[in-house]
């Protein structure tokens, strides 16, 4: 996944690419493993959107 431009416009510093760990119950939030950290972050789905595997950088 990556960040949508909702996501990158509110959080400018914050990594652009990760891999979604898991998901809430009511599917609104999810918890994101960002490229270079050791622990996810929550982040709202209109934040991330998906990014195929080799389109991946």
């Amino acid at each position: 996944m990556r960040l949508s431009e909702l996501g990158q416009s509110r959080s400018p510093l914050m990594v652009r690419t990760g891999v979604i760990v898991s998901g809430s119950r009511t599917g609104t939030t999810y918890q994101v493993l960002l490229d270079g950290r050791k622990r996810p972050v929550l982040l709202h789905w209109t934040y991330i959107e998906p990014v195929m595997q080799s389109d991946r950088s």
